[in-house]
């Protein structure tokens, strides 16, 4: 619709809007970082945190997997572990007493369906 107040122009794709977010940032990127900034030093945890996370880079995540030995972790080794999982899945699974969405195709296809039936 031409000539229609508000509704002229091109209109904004998501390309655009990112394109307009993006120059946005860029051209106010020193007063964004000193807001950060000053938000950190009047007390502000989650800022302090962002920044010592964009300085420092964040520390190493613990997953809880140890490894003990030195092992290598090999083909046999993941696939114990896929075994422990599938069992404490298939008793979360008694436990909740529903149906964990899968078809039994899907079960014979990744070896779980002659575990389950059995």
């Amino acid at each position: 619709m031409s000539g229609v107040k508000g509704r002229s122009g091109r209109k904004k794709t998501p390309r655009n809007v990112m394109r307009f977010l993006h120059d946005a940032i860029e051209s106010n990127a020193y007063e964004l970082v000193q807001a950060l900034v000053d938000k950190a030093k009047g007390g502000d945890k989650e800022s302090l945190f962002y920044c010592f996370d964009r300085i420092g880079g964040k520390p190493r995540q613990d997953t809880g997997l140890e490894i003990s030995g030195g092992e290598q972790l090999t083909a046999g080794l993941v696939t114990q572990l896929f075994t422990i999982l599938a069992a404490k899945r298939r008793e979360m699974i008694q436990i909740e007493g529903g149906n964990d969405g899968y078809r039994e195709e899907e079960r014979a296809d990744t070896g779980e369906g002659e575990a389950l039936q059995g």
